[in-house]
């Protein structure tokens, strides 16, 4: 058989295969690695600011001030103070942001068709990464530590993504569609509604840009839709169990669900107007005491079509055109620097306690809570006259805002007048029964008048209270009530009953070294010194710095080593 005669070459650049490198760029150089770590470059970069603020005095709806889920873990290097806190918070956010430019990329590539590696689609997935990750509605999440499970929720989240997209790949391996799954479980894990928005997006992505389901629900009856949509079922089954764990109560009724739905609806329509135009931007928007009122940490998951679908239109203009790509790299640079800007400037907003309620009074001045906050910062400074001024205007602006009320008792109980303290606490009372703080701090001021058996009733009252113990500082509050109550019984006489207050004290906090000080009190009262000391050794244990623990420690001992009488000597030393 004769030998076949190549073909010339006819001088054209050869397109590389599904599985190969463009020719001008080496394996090391791609910018599948190098677009995401520049954009968690620079986000770290633009956020660094942030792990040299301090705590904020803003309260969170799903936790306590920190870094929660790290005091959870108990990581012994991870000690939540401040610039761990932030450091995590930071560390957070970038590694979403390098994920987004690796699933912006993706995206692009499926939505360009393209069977090939285009160095193209990761800049410009870079580019939607800086556009979320850069933005000023991302401040709230890295500088409030409260907001770290928003950060830890967008990683997951982004990571089950991107495991997504390279399992539907045409060559996808079994190991990406095993990580997708077990990114999901983590999400079902970490928040009852991130599989919930998995099984949500999925179906549109699979039909725009993967293109895996026909726009024609009609046509998805064929063997390869079912496939598709048999992994949607899945998910959408881990979605409903992760919902009912994490919601034990029963679903609202079709109204509430219309009612919610339609606040979701209004809600994304505002985020989407602070995304295009980032004015005016603070912890929240509204009344502070709705039930969900619209924040800047919301938008973390919401608002990342936006950023994508910004790159994608970018790119889409710019292809083919030397002089549209010139002039979206120019407006590219322009919008980086002017988020860059913008978010620097917000972060200082954020700096402490001080500027956030500061920042929140100069655009609401109406706002009764943000003068409530401030009055707490000048309060704890001691700084009572700029205290007692920021309380005044709060009740002229929310007469009935009990919060401010209980604010001015605690002033007025700290200047001597509790008579007036009281008068304050029981207004805060009559228009919040629940008011735990006001329980307490009423009662203790009643006991300090001699009048501990109003301080029992009020102790008692509040402990009946049915108040949600997952709210902030409720059980830090009830174990006040508990050893509060248990000081009054004991001044009282009834050394029984204050044990018994102590011991519940103990159920509710173990760790607390107070309780365990206060039953070695009570033993001691009882007369059980060897109690005592096991007490006191607790106490000791939990806070080695806890004098008086130490000294009524020494006094237990010293009963513990006087030699019991015999009956006969005792009545020797009667007669």
């Amino acid at each position: 058989m004769a030998a076949v005669k190549p073909l010339p070459d006819d001088g054209r650049s050869r397109q590389p295969g599904p599985m190969e490198e463009s020719p001008d760029t080496a394996a090391g150089e791609h910018p599948r690695l190098w677009a995401p770590l520049l954009a968690a470059g620079a986000t770290a970069t633009v956020f660094w600011p942030a792990v040299h603020n301090g705590f904020v005095n803003l309260e969170s709806p799903g936790g306590r001030l920190g870094a929660f889920w790290l005091r959870t873990l108990r990581l012994p290097l991870l000690h939540p103070s401040p610039f761990a806190a932030h450091l995590v918070s930071l560390l957070l956010h970038s590694l979403a942001a390098a994920l987004f430019a690796a699933v912006a990329a993706l995206l692009l590539r499926a939505a360009w068709r393209q069977d090939a590696e285009d160095p193209r689609t990761w800049w410009w997935g870079g580019l939607a990464a800086l556009l979320f990750a850069l933005h000023p509605l991302r401040v709230e999440a890295v500088a409030w530590t409260a907001a770290q499970p928003d950060l830890l929720h967008g990683a997951v989240f982004l990571l089950s993504l991107l495991c997504y997209l390279k399992a539907a790949a045409p060559d996808g391996a079994a190991a990406w569609r095993a990580g997708f799954w077990l990114a999901a479980g983590a999400c079902a894990v970490l928040s009852p509604g991130l599989p919930a928005a998995l099984a949500l997006s999925l179906p549109v992505l699979d039909i725009y840009p993967l293109r895996r389901l026909p726009p024609d629900p009609r046509l998805w009856i064929s063997s390869a839709c079912r496939r598709v949509l048999l992994e949607k079922a899945l998910l959408a089954v881990l979605a409903w169990i992760a919902l009912r764990a994490g919601a034990p109560a029963a679903l609202p009724a079709a109204p509430g669900l219309l009612q919610e739905a339609t606040g979701i609806l209004r809600r994304g329509l505002f985020y989407l107007g602070k995304t295009l135009w980032p004015a005016g931007l603070g912890p929240f928007y509204g009344p502070a005491a709705a039930p969900h009122p619209p924040s800047d940490r919301a938008t973390y998951i919401a608002c990342l079509p936006w950023a994508w679908l910004a790159a994608a239109g970018l790119a889409a203009w710019s292809r083919g055109s030397r002089t549209r790509l010139a002039s979206a790299l120019a407006a590219t640079t322009l919008l980086v620097g002017l988020l860059f800007g913008l978010t620097r400037l917000q972060l200082e907003f954020w700096r402490n306690s001080e500027t956030l309620w500061g920042r929140v009074a100069a655009l609401r001045p109406d706002d009764a809570t943000a003068r409530l906050r401030l009055g707490d910062i000048y309060f704890d400074r001691r700084s009572i006259a700029e205290a007692f001024a920021q309380y005044k205007r709060a009740l002229e602006l929310s007469p009935k805002l009990a919060a401010a009320h209980y604010a001015m008792g605690r002033l007025y109980a700290s200047a001597g007048d509790y008579g007036w303290a009281a008068r304050c606490y029981g207004q805060a009372l009559r228009l919040d029964p629940k008011d735990l703080r006001a329980y307490n701090d009423l009662g203790t001021a009643l006991y300090t008048h001699d009048e501990a058996a109003e301080a029992v009733k009020l102790f008692r009252q509040g402990l009946a209270q049915d108040v949600d113990e997952r709210l902030p500082g409720v059980r830090m509050e009830r174990l006040n009530l508990l050893n509060n109550l248990g000081n009054a019984l004991l001044g009282s006489g009834d050394a029984r009953g204050a044990l018994r207050s102590y011991l519940a004290a103990l159920r509710l906090a173990p760790d607390d070294p107070r309780s365990h000080y206060n039953c070695g009190l009570a033993w001691l009262r009882l007369n059980r010194p060897d109690e005592a000391a096991l007490c006191f050794r607790d106490a000791l244990r939990l806070d080695p710095d806890f004098r008086a623990a130490k000294a009524n420690l020494a006094a237990a001992r010293r009963r513990q080593a006087r030699p019991a009488r015999s009956p006969s000597a005792t009545r020797r030393t009667k007669r």
